[in-house]
């Protein structure tokens, strides 16, 4: 697939650099560079030799998400999730140096009713989702083919994926299918209506928030102190320095600051009739969880639900 990628790219006026993975960073020669997957580093060295010798890197087609059926669960999620994530960092993309990616996986959805094949490469998505919200000037775009791309026949696949790195648009997700390139829609609809035995959070119920002192924890936080006056334990990898030194820290630091809007949001939430308990807890730590639950229960009771925000 490379290499038919790499011949419809200079077909269509693109200067080529293959980058292969290895054990240790190998310099640009000719149209070859080696790299460690994963590694920003050597991303960066990659792009600065292209400016040097070359041009700015102006777009990527990735094509380590592909199936290889010899990887393992953590060599696949390196491939699949970290390497896209250096990728991103490595090539230095700003708003004056716009990046397009074009991630490449096979089979992982199911289109026209087909059995979704190679679905262990799904999380290639999310890099796809999140990374342009948090690089300025960074586009991706993520691209499914059909199961039979990864054979010898590539031609029409890699055609496919040089014309999405060359697309005007700026679809996320597309798949190509049966001679149609697809994209994926969100259609409304309607829920239908709780029936009796539909538990809602009851009046001062107790919640559970990991991740409790990001953007979408506390908007939830606050919903659930408006409707239901909940008792809210908000944990965080790092936590908030101490209630009495809130005032303080409020009047010594700027405005847009982690820590300050937290403060904020809390005392929102307090207004709006909630209680809140914050615990600085690792979500993937099991002994520091039950520790941080325990503190909760012995002050409010019971957790009655759970928002998984982390």
């Amino acid at each position: 697939m490379s290499a038919a990628v790499a011949s419809c790219a200079r077909a269509a006026g693109a200067q080529v650099i293959r980058v292969t993975p290895a054990g240790a960073y190998v310099p640009l020669h000719g149209d070859t560079c080696q790299v460690r997957l994963g590694v920003g580093e050597d991303i960066e060295r990659l792009a600065a030799d292209a400016r040097v010798r070359r041009a700015p890197v102006c777009g990527a087609i990735v094509l380590s998400t592909m199936p290889d059926p010899a990887a393992t669960p953590k060599q696949q999620l390196q491939r699949c999730f970290h390497a896209q994530v250096a990728l991103a960092a490595g090539l230095g993309v700003t708003r004056e140096a716009p990046v397009r990616m074009v991630v490449a996986t096979v089979a992982t959805q199911a289109v026209l009713d087909e059995t979704a094949v190679h679905v262990d490469a799904a999380a290639a998505l999310g890099p796809v989702l999140a990374l342009p919200d948090e690089v300025a000037g960074l586009d991706m775009r993520i691209v499914d083919l059909p199961a039979q791309s990864s054979g010898a026949d590539c031609s029409e696949a890699a055609a496919a994926l040089v014309a999405e790195a060359a697309a005007r648009d700026r679809e996320l997700q597309l798949a190509y299918r049966a001679g149609g390139r697809w994209l994926r829609r969100y259609e409304r609809c309607a829920l239908p209506p709780l029936g009796p035995d539909v538990r809602l959070l009851k009046s001062r119920g107790v919640v559970l928030v990991t991740g409790g002192l990001g953007g979408v924890g506390l908007a939830l936080a606050l919903e659930l102190a408006r409707r239901s006056q909940a008792r809210l334990l908000l944990t965080g990898r790092t936590g908030l320095p101490p209630r009495s030194t809130w005032d303080a820290h409020l009047a010594t630091h700027a405005a847009d600051e982690r820590d300050v809007l937290a403060i904020l949001a809390i005392r929102a939430i307090e207004s709006a009739g909630g209680e809140v308990l914050v615990v600085a807890t690792d979500v993937a730590d099991r002994q520091s969880m039950a520790a941080a639950i325990a503190l909760a229960q012995a002050q409010w009771g019971p957790i009655d639900a759970l928002i998984h925000a982390a």
